[in-house]
C-alpha cells in the first residue's frame, strides 16, 4: 500500500525529488540561491607550518576552529558529536533521523482513510526544540520506498538548529519485529543553514548514505559519499568536498566510541587540494572532539603529510615535502591549537 502523498510529490519523480535542481515543488522555500567555490583550485602545498591546520580543516570540512568552546573539557555533547568531528558526519546522523521521522513515522501514523486522499496538506512537523518543517513526498510500505523534500524553519531538534531545503530519495527496511529502518539514503541541500554547539555554517550538495558491507540498515556503521560545499559563517570562506567517503562504526559499553576512515579530495579555498587517505583507522571516545589514536595522511603537490594521533589532546605531524617517500620534519602539537 503506498501512504499518504503530499504535493507535487505526489507522483514520485526524479525531478520533483530534487526541487532544489528543478524548482517542480508545490509551495516552500527559494532554492534556487546556491554556493559556489571560486577558491583555490591547485594540488596544496604541505610544510610544518601549514599541514596540521589543513588537515585539520579537511577532517573537519572547513574552518570550525572559531567555535565558541567546541574543545573545551568537560563539555558534554549530545547525539551528534563534537563539533570538530567531520561536519558531513554530524549533519548526516540528523538528517537520517529527520528523514525517518518524517517520512516512515509520520507515514505508518497517518490513519487509512487519509492515504485515499488524493492532495493532502502539506505536513508540519515541530522540533523538540523549537521551529518547523514543512513536509512534501511520499512513503511506501510496500516497497518501502522513501521520496521527501522539506523545507526547514529553525527547525531544532537535539540542539542543532536547521534553516533551508533538502531533498532525500532513498528506502527502508523490516527488520523483522515490525520495526522500519533507513537502509540507504541520498540527502540533497540546498543553502542549508546549521547551528551547532557554537558551530555556523551553511551546507550545499549532496551526501549518499548506506550500511557498511554485512550490515542491512543506515545505523551505527555506515558508509558516507559527500560532494559537499561548506561555508563558514563567521569567515564566509568556502571549502569543498569530493568524493569524500568517511566511514564509521560505533561502539556502545562502558566507553563509546567512533572508528573513522576518511578518503576523498578536500579543497581549502586558500591554499588548493589535498588527497587523504587512513593509514590507520581512528579513534574517536564518545564526547572527544578529535581522534585519540589513528592517523589521516594528505597528499598535494609533489609532497605529503601524515597526521597521527598520540592522544584526544596531542598529535604528531611527519612532512615528507619533496615527496621521496622520507620524513623531511616532525613536529607535535595540540589538536586545541589547530
Amino acid at each position: 500500500m503506498r501512504r499518504p502523498s503530499w504535493g507535487c510529490l505526489s507522483v514520485i519523480s526524479a525531478l520533483c525529488m530534487f526541487p532544489l535542481m528543478s524548482g517542480c515543488r508545490n509551495g516552500g522555500g527559494n532554492a534556487s540561491s546556491r554556493l559556489d567555490y571560486s577558491g583555490a583550485s591547485s594540488p596544496a602545498t604541505l610544510t610544518s607550518s601549514n599541514a596540521a591546520t589543513l588537515i585539520g580543516n579537511a577532517y573537519s570540512g572547513g574552518n570550525s576552529g572559531i567555535i565558541v568552546g567546541g574543545v573545551a573539557a568537560g563539555i558534554k555533547y549530545d547525539d551528534y558529536g563534537a563539533p570538530r568531528r567531520p561536519r558531513s558526519l554530524n549533519l548526516s546522523k540528523a538528517l537520517i533521523k529527520f528523514v525517518h521521522l518524517t517520512a516512515v513515522d509520520h507515514a505508518l501514523a497517518m490513519p487509512e482513510t487519509a492515504a485515499t486522499a488524493s492532495n493532502l496538506p502539506r505536513p508540519t512537523i515541530h522540533g523538540t526544540c523549537g521551529g518547523t518543517a514543512t513536509v512534501d513526498g511520499s512513503y511506501d510500505d510496500d516497497s518501502h520506498t522513501i521520496s521527501l523534500s522539506a523545507d526547514l524553519s529553525d527547525y531544532c531538534r537535539d540542539g542543532m538548529k536547521l534553516n533551508g531545503t533538502i531533498g532525500a530519495l532513498g528506502r527502508a527496511v523490516a527488520d523483522g519485529q515490525d520495526d522500519i529502518n533507513i537502509s540507504k539514503v541520498t540527502l540533497t541541500l540546498a543553502d542549508l543553514s546549521v547551528a551547532y554547539q557554537g558551530d555556523s555554517f551553511t551546507a550545499d550538495g549532496t551526501i549518499s548514505i548506506m550500511p557498511q558491507p554485512g550490515y542491512v540498515y543506515v545505523d551505527k556503521n555506515i558508509l558516507l559519499t559527500s560532494n559537499m560545499l561548506f561555508k563558514d559563517d563567521a569567515t564566509t570562506k568556502i571549502y569543498k568536498l569530493e568524493n569524500f567517503r568517511i566511514s564509521r562504526s560505533s561502539a556502545a559499553g562502558t566507553v563509546s566510541y567512533d572508528d573513522i576512515t576518511i578518503n576523498g579530495r578536500f579543497y581549502d579555498p586558500d591554499e588548493g587540494y589535498i588527497d587523504l587517505s587512513t593509514p590507520a583507522t581512528m579513534r574517536v571516545v564518545n564526547n572527544d572532539a578529535w581522534p585519540s589514536s589513528g592517523s589521516l595522511r594528505a597528499r598535494g603537490a609533489n609532497c605529503s603529510a601524515t597526521i597521527t594521533a598520540q592522544s584526544d589532546t596531542t598529535y604528531q605531524l611527519d612532512v615528507d615535502s619533496d615527496g621521496n617517500g622520507s620524513v623531511d620534519s616532525r613536529v607535535s602539537g595540540l589538536w586545541a591549537n589547530i
